[in-house]
């Protein structure tokens, strides 16, 4: 299951001010750098975010920002992760565990936990992969981290659901899903625990109420520009309008759609749903 931020520098050029660092510090450039990266993960361009994080690390290192380096190290496990490479993916984010450990800071240990409880789901070792997304909760909550927490509710409902158990995946979506009305999150988030919710309630042919969510995630998926996420969320929100004999509905949404199906090479799944 899965899973816009824009930024412009303006370079003044002259003859007192000339260089870029006396404009922006090496905190602010490294908070630049990493929202950078990010925005490559939104839109799914993986081996941008992981080109991206090595040059945070490095720029990090050089000087001596903590940050950098540590959410740097996170940034590129998940990049390699969403490659495949796992190896690469689990040296990463236990050189990000390590740093956070070093440095005492709960939100990168946190966030590095996360990560291989993601890899170890993947590789379907689910005992360890809860395991490390519980700590990732106790760590969230004992810090009153309500973000965190939304993230952790996800991962574990996500567990769940690839376990068959989607009555318990849909009670931990719920959770998180309850939290975003008092927390400000990611919008990447924020359509994820929709989408997730969305396709709990479809798979247990609660077609009505799984539209809500479907509807949500596919509208921020589409501002984010996350094409491969938009496109997989409108298939379902067909189906699921289909489902509940709203036919025109769903022909409609794939028709007007096809076009960013066609970007990914899966119009034929909107072609073959257009003809059931």
């Amino acid at each position: 299951m899965k899973k816009n931020l824009k930024l412009l520098i303006i370079f003044l050029i002259i003859p007192i001010l000339t260089t870029s660092a006396q404009e922006i510090s090496p905190k602010k450039q490294v908070d630049t750098m990493l929202k950078k990266a990010w925005e490559c993960y939104e839109q799914s361009k993986f081996r941008c975010m992981a080109a991206e994080s090595k040059k945070v690390v490095e720029y990090a290192k050089k000087h001596n920002i903590p940050k950098g380096i540590a959410e740097g190290y996170y940034y590129l496990g998940i990049a390699y992760y969403s490659m495949g490479n796992l190896a690469e993916a689990i040296k990463y984010a236990n050189k990000s565990i390590d740093y956070a450990k070093d440095k005492g800071n709960y939100k990168w240990l946190a966030y590095s936990y996360t990560l291989l409880g993601e890899i170890f789901k993947s590789l379907k070792k689910y005992d360890e992969a809860y395991f490390y997304f519980q700590k990732s909760f106790d760590l969230s909550k004992q810090n009153n981290n309500k973000k965190m927490m939304i993230v952790a509710y996800s991962n574990i409902g996500n567990l769940f659901f690839e376990k068959g158990n989607l009555k318990k995946a849909q009670q931990y979506y719920e959770k998180a899903y309850q939290m975003l009305k008092i927390v400000k999150t990611r919008d990447s988030y924020v359509a994820l625990i929709n989408y997730n919710l969305g396709i709990a309630l479809y798979r247990q042919k609660k077609f009505k109420d799984a539209i809500p969510y479907l509807e949500k995630a596919s509208n921020i998926y589409k501002k984010l520009s996350d094409v491969p996420s938009f496109v997989n969320t409108i298939y379902f929100l067909a189906k699921t309008y289909k489902k509940t004999g709203q036919e025109e509905k769903a022909k409609k949404i794939l028709r007007e759609n096809l076009e960013y199906a066609k970007k990914i090479k899966l119009e034929y799944k909107f072609l073959k749903l257009l003809k059931d």
